[in-house]
């Protein structure tokens, strides 16, 4: 069920749907897929991810990941390897749907999981699956509030092997000009 915000612009009472919860209409996932293209430099950050995993002294075994969307992530992992277990974690069921679809071939070898990482419950779900040799995340946590994020990377990190790695795609604001020049 869909879940609302009340505002007041003047002298009216609005009623907003709260940002994450348009990620459950069909129509915005489709919506969005049809546009991730437009995302600047998104294939070469997965390009990035991949050279990163590569670099590894074993192969990925066992992954998550993590706020999953339509899988695309763990696509490119079971394509270097193909013989890994994932998890595909996502609080959208109609994203989900899309990685079910998208995955079919790999069915044995994934389980989807319909979870809100927002909640910090997540975690005990997870760990019947971990520890992990990856979680990679792509375009997801910069949805949570600040003050949740912290709390996630820790969560995150109590999921991993010892030497498991841990990869971010996102886009952010940096917080400082050096970092902006840097970039």
């Amino acid at each position: 069920m869909a879940q609302y915000k009340r505002i007041r612009k003047g002298d009216k009472q609005l009623k907003i749907m709260t940002t994450d919860e348009v990620w459950k209409l069909p129509a915005i996932v489709n919506r969005f897929l049809s546009y991730r293209a437009a995302i600047p430099l998104a294939q070469e950050q997965i390009g990035v991810m991949m050279s990163i995993l590569g670099s590894r002294e074993h192969p990925v075994e066992n992954f998550l990941d993590l706020g999953c969307g339509d899988g695309i992530l763990g696509a490119v992992i079971l394509g270097e390897y193909p013989k890994s277990r994932g998890v595909l974690a996502d609080f959208s069921e109609p994203m989900l749907e899309q990685a079910r679809e998208g995955l079919k071939d790999y069915t044995g070898q994934l389980a989807f999981e319909n979870l809100d990482y927002g909640d910090p419950a997540w975690i005990e779900r997870m760990q019947a699956y971990s520890p992990f040799d990856a979680i990679v995340s792509g375009y997801s946590i910069h949805h949570q509030p600040d003050a949740r994020k912290r709390p996630i990377y820790e969560e995150i990190f109590s999921l991993l092997k010892p030497g498991g790695w841990f990869i971010n795609i996102e886009h952010i604001a940096a917080e400082s000009q050096l970092a902006v020049d840097l970039f």
